[in-house]
């Protein structure tokens, strides 16, 4: 068994460019009861932002924690039995916003079922995947990675970065530029409709729910 933790990584980017330096910062708890502390920092440079779902970010920053900053994880994170854990990425559009949930998971170990786990998605989307941990793979750290794999769907490389995501740009009879709203990944969707609220066009050349026009498109890109 191990009493609660929590730990983080905290995610920043601030260039308007495509291809993004991801600033990480890797925050925890010591023991139970005591504040979240910054455990390090790291960054991954030339990030294609949104070529990918955020589970598998969280998945390259905590492959770079262990990989090249073994020595900073707290000890608390590498000891102990996890039975249960609560994963959950949340975007935010700036530092006093509440943000929203981009996935959201729960892991249960059933010691009277022999190392028997499962999985359990409530966001987005509800999904569930059985799985086995030994005990040497129980700590939380590697639990924490172990439930962020359940959820890859496409294929993933840890060591190369995806392609930049490039979406067939198309006109229409007044040559306004679009892109269809079916082909941007579902996972980005909640994103770009909070950038639109959050960042209101006073005026848009095109307006139709199941199409995106191209500039604002770019902009999201470029900004988030």
């Amino acid at each position: 068994m191990v009493d609660s933790v929590q730990f983080g990584i905290d995610f920043r980017t601030k260039s308007r460019r495509s291809l993004k330096t991801v600033w990480l910062t890797y925050r925890a708890q010591a023991n139970h009861g005591t504040p979240l502390v910054t455990a390090g920092v790291a960054r991954i440079s030339a990030y294609p932002i949104w070529a990918e779902q955020p589970a598998a970010l969280v998945q390259r920053a905590l492959h770079l924690w262990r990989m090249t900053y073994f020595s900073s994880i707290p000890s608390v994170l590498a000891r102990g039995i996890v039975e249960t854990m609560d994963v959950t990425i949340r975007h935010h559009h700036s530092d006093d916003d509440l943000g929203f949930d981009l996935m959201a998971l729960s892991f249960i170990r059933r010691p009277e079922l022999l190392g028997k786990c499962a999985v359990n998605q409530t966001a987005p989307g509800r999904a569930y995947w059985p799985m086995s941990v030994d005990e040497y793979d129980a700590v939380p750290f590697a639990v924490a990675t172990t439930v962020l794999e359940q959820v890859q769907h496409a294929q993933f490389n840890l060591r190369q970065l995806p392609s930049p995501l490039s979406l067939p740009v198309l006109s229409d009879n007044e040559g306004e530029r679009y892109v269809l709203r079916d082909k941007i990944p579902y996972y980005a969707l909640p994103v770009l409709d909070g950038f639109n609220r959050q960042y209101p066009q006073n005026e848009s050349p095109i307006e139709a729910e199941h199409i995106v026009s191209a500039r604002r498109w770019n902009d999201f890109l470029m900004t988030l």
